[in-house]
């Protein structure tokens, strides 16, 4: 009922159901899981923060919460040290364009550029250029002081007309040209 609500766009709806869905089965951490997406998806980071470490701590092999929740510790500022745990686990689990990028990011937010950019090469070669991989390497080579570099690989992430964090790229463009 909970997949249900959640592709009608019933967001209440479909929280409650993967809540109710998760008391009736408590070791199933996918109904955490799916719950704290949908917690994320109407704005309530903090919510979705909670129930990803019920999730991981129900199912700590679950990549999908594991990753969801080291992106999340890493965006927020929150524990890099458990970031970094989590998002090693997703990247074992479940090898991927998107736990590799999660994984690379927490590097990122830990002042880990090398580690960081090598990662986000890694994904690159092996799973192909997208705008947010190519973002975040821009980000982690202007962290290294390859500052044209990072304005090239940032230029071509805004070749994606659709490419949701535009704005920041083009900041940072901005912020590393004062640079050169």
């Amino acid at each position: 009922l909970g997949t249900v609500a959640l592709a009608a766009g019933q967001l209440d709806d479909a929280r409650r159901e993967f809540d109710r869905a998760a008391e009736l089965a408590p070791r199933n951490g996918d109904y955490l899981y799916r719950g704290a997406q949908v917690r994320l998806a109407s704005g309530d980071r903090e919510g979705a923060i909670a129930r990803l470490k019920q999730a991981v701590d129900v199912a700590p092999s679950n990549p999908g919460a594991c990753n969801a929740l080291a992106f999340l510790l890493a965006e927020t500022g929150g524990d890099l040290d458990r970031a970094l745990e989590l998002a090693t686990r997703a990247a074992r689990v479940a090898p991927g364009p998107v736990t590799r990028d999660t994984l690379g990011w927490v590097h990122l937010k830990r002042g880990e550029a090398n580690t960081a950019a090598q990662i986000f090469e890694r994904a690159i070669e092996s799973f192909g250029e997208s705008p947010s991989r190519l973002y975040h390497l821009g980000l982690a080579l202007g962290q290294q002081g390859e500052t044209a570099q990072a304005i090239a690989t940032l230029r071509k992430a805004l070749e994606d007309d659709g490419f949701a964090e535009s704005a920041a790229a083009n900041a940072e463009i901005t912020r590393l040209e004062k640079l050169l």
